[in-house]
């Protein structure tokens, strides 16, 4: 059963994807600077400023469920308006199994998700078609504009295969496939395999994937192999040569 911070969590990932937080830090800056000029305009004609600035602030405080209802089902950009794609239209992708999905059936790619306190690394796309999602690393994982791929992400300038996040001895190891425009690592373009970290963020072309290590598990994990090795060395110890 999901509890109440869970769905909290979800709810905000959402509003990210959507771009709901981000149009509503826009209106209340431009709300702001309406209030200033205003200020201004007004003071120079002596108008009453209280009532003015009641007003005005009535006025944005009603335009802000607008603002959240518009951004909600439609995003605006340099290119145009276009809407948001719901969650229930990306299930025709058959990309590996989200960390918050539901479902009961296996997904067609990939194991059932489960929780994320027992993957890893995980990794949680914070823009693009994909944004607000996450997805636990337990196997290869390509990303790429093909359906063939474990994420696949519709962005004309991504490549078919454009890059991997694969599991290795020392951790997580992030290669670019070949791709046309690169894959870019905290701001800089990778070259090779590059060994991630907790936090880095893989920049593809409209695309960031912030990557999560589960710290707690990897300490866990640690302390274990040292109990073991220290278990080993207890039952098999080493002969100390006689000192000369």
């Amino acid at each position: 059963m999901t509890g109440p911070v869970e769905s909290l969590r979800r709810l905000g990932r959402e509003l990210r994807r959507r771009g709901v937080t981000r149009a509503c830090v826009v209106y209340i800056i431009a709300c702001w600077v309406v209030l200033q000029v205003s200020d201004i305009v007004f003071n120079s004609l002596e108008a009453d400023m209280t009532l003015v600035s009641r007003g005005l602030l009535a006025a944005a405080l009603l335009g802000l469920p607008v603002v959240i209802a518009i951004s909600w089902f439609y995003q605006f950009s340099a290119t145009g308006v276009r809407r948001t794609t719901p969650f229930t239209e990306q299930r025709v992708l058959d990309n590996i199994a989200m960390l918050d999905d539901r479902r009961k059936d296996a997904p067609k790619r990939g194991l059932p998700a489960r929780h994320a306190a027992t993957y890893d690394w995980v990794l949680e796309v914070d823009s693009g078609p994909l944004s607000g999602k996450r997805y636990g690393v337990e196997e290869d994982v390509i990303v790429g504009r093909s359906s063939g791929c474990e994420l696949t992400i519709p962005v004309a300038h991504i490549s078919r295969r454009h890059l991997r996040f694969r599991i290795d001895d020392d951790g997580l190891l992030l290669e670019d496939l070949g791709s046309s425009n690169g894959t870019l690592l905290n701001g800089r373009q990778i070259a090779g395999p590059t060994l991630l970290h907790h936090h880095d963020v893989v920049e593809i072309p409209n695309v960031k994937i912030r990557v999560l290590e589960n710290l707690a598990r990897a300490r866990n994990t640690d302390a274990t192999t040292q109990h073991t090795l220290q278990l080993a060395a207890e039952r098999n110890p080493h002969k100390v040569p006689p000192e000369t």
